[in-house]
């Protein structure tokens, strides 16, 4: 995947929240489906590195099949 324009680095502990839309009906551990977002954050430079979420949230919900929303934040 091409890396996105305007990619701005954050510093610090990241809090992040990763929604996934689940591809179809077949059974799926979210877990797996982590890492892969984790490492593309952090060759992007969006993070330095993926050990600054100190606190995550995986879930499955209302996007795009096959697709992931990702919402950090600076932890508190």
């Amino acid at each position: 995947m091409k890396k996105p324009a305007g990619i701005v680095q954050l510093k610090g502990d990241v809090v992040a929240i990763y929604t996934f839309g689940r591809p179809d009906n077949r059974r799926r551990d979210v877990a797996n489906l982590e890492k892969a977002i984790g490492d593309t954050l952090t060759r992007w430079g969006v993070l330095k590195d993926d050990c600054q979420i100190i606190d995550i949230r995986l879930l499955w919900g209302e996007v795009l099949p096959g697709s992931a929303k990702v919402e950090l934040r600076k932890a508190d």
